[in-house]
């Protein structure tokens, strides 16, 4: 209960919208049962030095405060206060997590003697390394700027010469032995080489910026005029897409009441339009991301609920639904066999040739390939032929012999297997142009968040009830 529970508020920056909302609603809830002197013993804060809202906060409370390190980030934050506070107080040994931590040190220093006194640089990342992708090539990383890594491990690297190892490097990604191979000096390239570039790159911030911007207008206005897409429409200048006699399952219904052909309509927009609230209130959807660069709002104009149609009107609907169950639940279970007579094959090539990148080529498997579809190149940024059901299962896959292959269900489609090639190096200057986007696209969410949790922090504080049952839908209202 709020009398006899204490609170532990944690943001490294002291401004993250998800803990400030919550810590309002707590101190609300502290200040109300046990009084405003009650909530400097009933909470701690923990957040870096250096002025933020959360400090503010506090002070204003006066809930004592710990200092967070701000040279520990990323998964180290669980060896300082951030971390070790809520495990003692969980009853967990902080000494042997730290112990813990230590080990991992320990087994740095000892692959480093390894490695020192002649033992192969490469095969001990293939054997040690945790990073799928580079331990498969031997821990190479191929040539790299000191802005493509964290500046932990960037400092460490341009410290040395050619052929030098580092001492352990922590960063927040882990514990790194660096061997320095080659030095390439950078060299400018003739303008006349890099124009077509460089217009490239500015065309697609321009239309990421763009994008960002249209997005941002298109969710507020959205939630903003909630009782009508014609106002986002016209802001994006796109028309609005009606579907008539759509039904729940995305199907369109037929004028004899049977389902008809699939609507092309994402799976996340049509739950949120046939949404509890949406069919109660009829009001616009949130903005939802279906594809990269692709987003979507919906509303119901007209909603009859479901009814039971006699059985001869559905017979053959139902004779088709069940031959489409059937036919998917046989191709998972084919697709599922021959994923593991695949994993096996690769289990017993791996152990022969740890982890090597050209495993999927050797002819012992090219009878398993038969029928399968030329390699495609996917990224999370880029539109893809890919569902994203699939999208997400392949960014799931490593190198490791069982984690090379899996599978997934695509709707209406059948069982698709995936199996990892290779793993191709990023586009630095995208990423680059990419970071100023998702920064106002996170603002912009970070900022909408902030106000419904403020939106809820008011109504607790307000003496008012509110009966959603008894709220007309938009369509019904005189």
């Amino acid at each position: 209960s709020i009398a006899d529970t204490h609170f532990l508020f944690i943001s490294k920056s002291g401004g993250t919208a998800e803990t400030l909302s919550q810590a309002l609603l707590l101190l609300s809830a502290i200040e109300t049962v046990n009084g405003a002197e009650a909530i400097a013993r009933q909470c701690h804060a923990i957040v870096e030095p250096g002025t933020s809202a959360l400090r503010q906060l506090s002070e204003r409370y006066h809930i004592p405060v710990l200092d967070h390190d701000p040279g520990v980030g990323g998964r180290f934050s669980v060896l300082s206060c951030v971390g070790l506070l809520p495990a003692a107080v969980g009853g967990l040994d902080i000494a042997s997590i730290r112990k813990g931590a230590a080990k991992a040190l320990d087994q740095a220093q000892s692959i480093l003697r390894s490695i020192r006194e002649g033992k192969d640089f490469a095969q001990l990342a293939r054997q040690f390394s945790k990073d799928s992708g580079s331990a498969a090539q031997g821990g190479d990383l191929g040539f790299f700027g000191r802005d493509a890594m964290v500046k932990a491990f960037a400092d460490a690297v341009f410290a040395l010469k050619a052929g030098e190892l580092s001492e352990p490097v922590v960063s927040e990604f882990g514990v790194h032995i660096i061997k320095l191979t080659e030095i390439r000096v950078a060299k400018l390239k003739a303008f006349e080489r890099v124009r077509g570039d460089i217009e490239l790159q500015l065309k697609q911030e321009t239309a990421q910026k763009r994008f960002a911007e249209l997005a941002e207008s298109f969710s507020n206005t959205v939630y903003e005029q909630s009782d009508s897409l014609e106002p986002a429409a016209l802001k994006i200048s796109r028309p609005v897409i009606a579907l008539k006699s759509l039904r729940a399952d995305g199907r369109l219904q037929t004028a004899a009441g049977e389902p008809g052909e699939k609507a092309a309509i994402h799976p996340r927009v049509l739950a949120a339009v046939f949404s509890d609230e949406s069919i109660r209130l009829r009001r616009n959807s949130d903005a939802i991301e279906v594809a990269p660069g692709v987003m979507v709002s919906a509303r119901l104009r007209s909603y009859e609920p479901p009814k039971s149609p006699p059985l001869e009107a559905v017979r053959t609907a139902v004779a088709e639904a069940w031959k489409d169950q059937a036919a998917m639940a046989r191709a998972r279970t084919e697709g599922e066999r021959w994923i593991e007579t695949l994993r096996k094959q690769l289990v017993e090539l791996d152990a022969a040739k740890p982890s090597d990148p050209a495993i999927l080529k050797n002819p012992l498997l090219g009878t398993l390939f038969q029928g399968f579809s030329d390699p495609i190149v996917v990224s999370r940024g880029q539109p893809t032929v890919l569902d994203q059901d699939s999208l997400r299962a392949v960014f799931k896959l490593g190198f490791d012999a069982k984690q090379r292959v899996s599978g997934v269900t695509v709707a209406d489609q059948g069982f698709r297997v995936l199996v990892l090639e290779s793993v191709l190096p990023h586009d630095e200057a995208q990423i680059k142009s990419a970071v100023p986007v998702v920064r106002e696209q996170l603002a912009s969410l970070e900022g909408r968040l902030l106000s419904d949790q403020y939106l809820k922090y008011l109504r607790a504080k307000s003496d008012v009830k509110t009966f959603p049952a008894r709220i007309a839908p938009a369509a019904n209202k005189p």
